[in-house]
């Protein structure tokens, strides 16, 4: 106080009320469910009207009078939507208050509807316990952080480098970047139009900047937020027609479904598609890095591939493909013919998807026949007697192979001889061939499949035996017994011995070797 004598009171509250008056001043998205406070500790338990998303708040305080803390009874505020204290101290000029608020969040997201209320106040005295600077201390730590990772610095003109900054701040305020089922919504945290739905504006306009600002593991969980929506994709598209799987990402969606309400956005404004497989690409080119692609991506890729195959139609006189009846992203124009945005973004995908295709389909082939090579020269340390192996497809032949060799060992090995590479490892005795082979040692059915074929005499194997091998599968990672023809003899009890094991195990690993 500077010169007044008397009582003062301060009310730190949680309000239900607050309504965003710029945009949209009648619209209130929260219904309160609860509210109630004890002691010293108040909490607001909300429920969004349309998803029943859940969020309860909790706060609490610390009151101080000339730097010592006071603990009078407080008035409590309870009212339908809105509760907390009143608290004060009589003052004279000279005295400070100081009044410190502490307010927790649990969201359904993380926490049981039903203990929600429990979380909230538990962390909101949590952070009491801990104190204001402690707090403090870790917020400007944390920022630091961000800042080191991100600031962009403009010199000689201070505007622009408050502006940058402010939307730097803006952006990590509303995502963080650790969770792949959240996104960024179109006004973060500064007002409640949208709804917090998320728009394509997010691959736009937002992914790029964390992949060429931060670790690039926030913009793969942008990315898996689309994936992970994958299948409501397919399922808009299929609403309106669309199969063998295409996909159609909404427009304005916060679990996968189309929220829009306007025909001209939702059904025309098809571009957001492309943007989506854009910031993907953008990803891999970025990072140097395929791995998302792999797993991931090409997934999306492809299904937006499909949706462009059956969208576009070719007209006879143009004796081209166009695309009819479009928005372009300036929707300035609704229903237009080929907007060169639309249809150039939609040339673009196609062959960003051919062309990535082609990379993983070969980076696949690398993967199996390193993965191969490993897993071989691990099962040859741990069976130095190993009759056989089996490989599921050419690569892993190739991979098996050369650890083989590299081991100075002459192990048959059953293979796929389809690839040139796989063929000359057959032509040179280093691997045993044919799909007919691979696939009737595998079945139930084994010895009177494989008889036939075997009669022939093309393979060299002048006597049947069954005999412990390990496969190597896609998804193996132990060693699986199963069984194969050699031209090595062993007594009949040997035999039976074996066959009696193979065929407890057989069927449970046919499948997976057969692979």
């Amino acid at each position: 106080s500077i010169n007044y004598t008397g009582r003062i009171s301060l009310v730190p509250i949680l309000d239900g009320n607050i309504v965003d008056d710029a945009d949209l001043p009648n619209l209130k998205i929260w219904n309160i469910l609860r509210s109630g406070s004890t002691s010293s500790c108040a909490y607001l338990w909300t429920q969004t009207r349309r998803e029943d998303a859940q969020v309860c708040y909790a706060m609490t305080y610390q009151f101080f009078k000339n730097n010592k803390e006071t603990t009078a009874n407080p008035i409590r505020i309870e009212k339908e939507k809105q509760t907390g204290f009143s608290v004060g101290a009589d003052v004279k000029p000279g005295d400070n208050v100081t009044l410190i608020k502490y307010t927790a969040i649990a969201s359904s997201l993380y926490h049981e509807r039903s203990e929600l209320v429990e979380h909230s106040v538990a962390e909101a005295r949590e952070a009491k316990s801990i104190g204001w600077n402690t707090l403090v201390e870790e917020h400007r730590r944390a920022w630091q952080e961000i800042w080191d990772e991100t600031d962009v610095v403009i010199e000689g003109d201070p505007e622009a480098q408050q502006g940058i900054r402010y939307n730097i701040f803006q952006l990590y305020q509303t995502y963080r970047g650790d969770d792949p089922r959240l996104n960024i919504g179109p006004k973060g945290f500064t007002g409640e139009k949208y709804g917090g739905n998320t728009y394509w504006n997010t691959e736009l306009c937002c992914v790029p900047f964390f992949l060429l600002s931060t670790p690039k593991e926030i913009a793969k969980n942008l990315l898996a937020y689309r994936y992970n929506q994958l299948p409501k994709a397919i399922e808009n598209a299929r609403k309106l027609g669309f199969k063998d799987g295409a996909a159609l990402f909404p427009q304005v969606t916060n679990n996968g479904e189309e929220c829009h309400s306007e025909w001209e956005i939702t059904f025309e404004e098809i571009h957001r598609n492309n943007i989506i497989v854009y910031a993907i690409v953008q990803h891999a080119a970025l990072t140097g890095n395929m791995d998302y692609i792999a797993k991931y991506g090409l997934e999306v890729m492809i299904a937006v591939s499909r949706f462009w195959s059956q969208r576009v139609s070719f007209s006879q006189p143009k004796q081209k493909y166009v695309i009819l009846g479009v928005t372009g992203p300036d929707e300035y124009e609704n229903n237009v013919d080929n907007n060169w945005y639309t249809n150039y973004s939609c040339i673009q995908c196609l062959k960003m998807t051919l062309r990535f295709l082609e990379m993983v389909a070969q980076q696949t082939a690398n993967w199996e026949k390193t993965e191969a090579f490993d897993k071989t020269e691990a099962i040859l340390q741990a069976n130095p007697d190993l009759d056989g192996i089996i490989c599921g497809n050419d690569t892993m032949l190739e991979g098996a192979a050369a650890a083989c060799e590299a081991a100075g060992l002459n192990i048959p090995i059953i293979g796929v001889d389809g690839s040139d590479e796989a063929a000359a490892l057959i032509r040179d005795g280093k691997a045993t061939g044919t799909a007919l082979q691979q696939f009737a040692l595998m079945a139930q059915m084994a010895v009177e499949q494989a008889d036939t074929y075997l009669k022939d005499g093309s393979t060299g194997l002048d006597e049947k035996q069954l005999v412990d091998c390990v496969a190597i599968t896609k998804d193996n990672v132990e060693n699986l017994k199963t069984f194969v023809y050699t031209e090595d003899g062993a007594d009949a009890a040997d035999a039976e011995t074996t066959e009696e094991t193979t065929e407890e195990t057989t069927e449970e690993t046919t499948e997976e070797a057969a692979e």
